[in-house]
């Protein structure tokens, strides 16, 4: 659609009314299928996916990038399509397009695909380095796998401290 966008932007003058409402209502589908479908995935995604050690730190720092990358936005886009700064009109449509592509490609190849992956096979899956594209058909034993000995002595070690608190009535909430 982006494409398509960027195309109309080729209209002759004599055609500018007609390229304008198309260039208009493409951008309403657009942003309707959008919201509808892709544009929610990235919250239930960053939740999901992220390691339960790290989860609040993971969530934190993907809104953040959110949120910067929005900022950007915001301050870009005006300038490309206000005719009295860089006046690129429909052509904006393929920068954005080659941004989404780059998205695309990224995504294809870094996210991987946590259906049917309880929360420990996805960390299992993490800690082992198993590639984005093969999490869906690795097969993972959650149960059969061997803690290592530095995780389980630094979860003693925190559990003890907590009991040393408890007892000497100093105890943290």
């Amino acid at each position: 659609m982006l494409f398509i966008m960027g195309f109309l932007g080729l209209v002759p003058e004599a055609h500018r009314k007609e390229s304008s409402l198309a260039t208009g209502s493409i951008m309403l589908v657009w942003a309707l299928f959008y919201q509808l479908s892709v544009g929610t995935v990235c919250y239930s995604l960053v939740a999901e996916l992220s390691t339960r050690r790290l989860q609040i730190k993971t969530v934190v720092l993907g809104r953040n990038l959110y949120n910067i990358v929005g900022i950007i936005c915001s301050v870009l886009t005006p300038y490309m399509l206000n005719p009295g700064e860089w006046d690129w009109g429909n052509y904006a449509g393929f920068f954005w397009a080659a941004i989404c592509f780059c998205c695309i490609v990224y995504t294809y190849f870094r996210v991987p695909e946590p259906m049917g992956r309880s929360f420990a096979e996805l960390d299992l899956l993490f800690e082992r380095g198993v590639n984005a594209r093969k999490f869906k058909s690795t097969d993972v034993d959650v149960f059969g796998e061997e803690v290592d000995e530095r995780t389980m002595g630094a979860y003693e070690e925190k559990l003890e401290v907590r009991h040393l608190e408890v007892e000497s009535g100093g105890v943290k909430s």
